[in-house]
């Protein structure tokens, strides 16, 4: 059972679709080797509702072709192969629907759960890291579970394209577990709208604070802008093509793209391929991005007054 779909229930996980204990499931699971992945979905989705459940969409190996931001995360990254030592992938589905507000206060319990699940996992195989693959809003309820968590816990953080503010994430990465992670910040100048609309709908405390879309500042952490030719070129010199995107303004084009789960499969199967310290030489600083001029595509996009902001249409998400 190389994929295993958990839901956070309050501040437990549980799993999906079933009422059988955890532990022992995990406990089986991890008896053959292979990394450890937790995948944390974004916001607008709702375990169970027949239209938004993650586990039918982006954590499916068979997502709907009608959705045009549903692509297989699991197996982006190597897993439902069949290899019994292929590791494990843990589907984390929390509930994200509803406004923004609603969603970030959601988040507070089920970064609990978070943080709960992988101290199980760390408990039945201390001597296997956990990685997290988060998108979105999930990328706050993989930096909230840091606090909560013990240093060497966690491998590799990936945030893509992430909805939270640079200096939380400072401070999250300034705890234990924080500072022994490696931590790659996928962000391209595709998400710069959404960038905007979150700071927009959810102020910073600080006036001068910005959304990770700009860059995160710490010793362990990359910046890597995959709008930035020189990035994919040093990339490609590695064996990752990333395609140019396919559409402006796009939240989904860190996984979306093509070329991008290959490079993320290797970040969390071979790190020793693409150590940090190579990451951090070949990406540039975290300063105000300058991309290049591209139309805006509006359609898809509707106004939501719950919001305030411009939200994608649900098959979207």
């Amino acid at each position: 059972m190389s994929i295993i779909r958990i839901n956070a229930d309050g501040p437990n996980p549980v799993l999906h679709g079933t009422s059988r204990a955890l532990s022992p499931v995990l406990h089986r699971a991890l008896d053959h080797t292979g990394p450890i992945t937790v995948m944390i979905h974004g916001y607008s989705f709702a375990p169970y509702d027949p239209r938004h459940c993650p586990h039918a969409h982006i954590f499916s190996l068979d997502p709907p072709t009608s959705a045009s931001t549903a692509t297989s995360w699991p197996l982006g990254l190597g897993y439902g192969s069949g290899d019994p030592d292929e590791g494990i992938a843990i589907a984390f589905g929390w509930m994200s629907r509803g406004t923004v507000w609603q969603a970030l206060q959601t988040s507070q319990t089920a970064t609990r759960a978070l943080a709960t699940l992988i101290g199980i996992l760390r408990t039945l195989a201390p001597d296997r890291p956990v990685h997290l693959v988060g998108h979105s809003m999930g990328t706050h309820l993989a930096l909230s579970a840091l606090p909560l968590l013990r240093q060497g816990d966690l491998g590799r953080i990936l945030l893509l394209n992430g909805a939270t503010y640079q200096q939380y994430a400072k401070r999250m990465l300034q705890t234990p577990a924080g500072r022994a992670s490696d931590v790659i910040n996928v962000i391209s100048a595709e998400n710069r709208l959404y960038d905007k609309l979150f700071e927009w709908a959810i102020p910073a405390l600080s006036r001068d604070d910005k959304s990770i879309g700009q860059g995160i500042d710490a010793h362990n952490a990359v910046n890597l802008r995959i709008d930035m030719p020189s990035v994919l070129d040093s990339l490609a010199q590695e064996g990752f093509q990333i395609h140019p995107s396919r559409r402006w303004p796009c939240h989904w084009s860190t996984y979306l793209r093509d070329g991008t789960f290959p490079f993320y499969r290797a970040l969390i199967r071979t790190p020793e391929r693409l150590p940090l310290q190579y990451l951090q030489a070949l990406s540039a600083p975290s300063a105000p991005r300058t991309p290049p001029k591209q139309p805006m595509n509006w359609r898809g996009m509707r106004l939501s007054t719950r919001l305030g902001v411009t939200t994608p249409h649900p098959e979207n998400h």
